[in-house]
């Protein structure tokens, strides 16, 4: 790692940052990896599942929506129901309750379950 936090020459450092705080990388690698990403790169549905060990409501949905885009149904359907448990509670109108029921009925439609995508809105 020591060598990816020090500058080269009049250069910056390929990260930023240390142990504690974290690290940042240099914005044009992140720019390279993004200009060389096509619709056939994907997030791996292991980190999505991951993701969802932390995610708050908006990042849940982000999930499903990520899900459903791969046909990864099965995995948007585990984010939809992460999605109503973080909505639990709140009245079935708010917003978040819609969003998870809508979720959840993309998920289904997804799979061709248009029986099951209408019970969840």
């Amino acid at each position: 790692m020591a060598w990816a936090v020090q500058p080269l020459a009049a250069t910056t450092a390929l990260l930023s940052g240390d142990d504690k705080a974290g690290y940042v990388p240099f914005d044009y690698l992140v720019d390279t990896i993004q200009r060389g990403a096509t619709a056939a790169v994907r997030v791996p549905d292991t980190a999505l599942r991951v993701m969802l060990e932390y995610a708050d409501p908006a990042g849940t949905l982000a999930v499903v929506r990520l899900a459903v885009e791969y046909g990864w149904y099965e995995l948007a359907d585990t984010a939809g129901q992460q999605a109503r448990e973080q909505a639990a509670g709140m009245p079935a109108e708010h917003p978040e309750d819609l969003a998870a029921r809508h979720a959840l009925a993309w998920a289904a439609v997804g799979r061709g379950d248009y029986r099951r995508a209408e019970r969840r809105c």
